[in-house]
């Protein structure tokens, strides 16, 4: 089957499905653990964990995005030169 989709394809749904594979871990156990912390402590400290998880996430991102937009100025100043 896979014989008939081009390399950069491949690479493509194999991206795509460890992307949906990872969600559904994310959600399904997500789910589970905050809802034990639910069950031991209250919702405003699940609410605090989220948060927590989402501000870690988005500074990471940006970390990540800054260290890409530095290496790609590098690569097209080396091109230029």
């Amino acid at each position: 089957m896979w014989d008939h989709f081009p390399p950069l394809c491949t690479g493509f749904f194999s991206f795509l499905a460890s992307f949906f594979n990872f969600f559904d871990l994310g959600i399904g156990g997500g789910s589970l653990i905050l809802g034990v912390v639910a069950s031991v402590f209250s919702y405003t400290v699940v609410y605090a964990i989220a948060i927590g998880i989402f501000v870690v996430y988005i500074l990471l991102y940006l970390v990540y995005s800054q260290k890409q937009q530095r290496y790609t100025a590098r690569q097209l100043e080396v091109d230029i030169e």
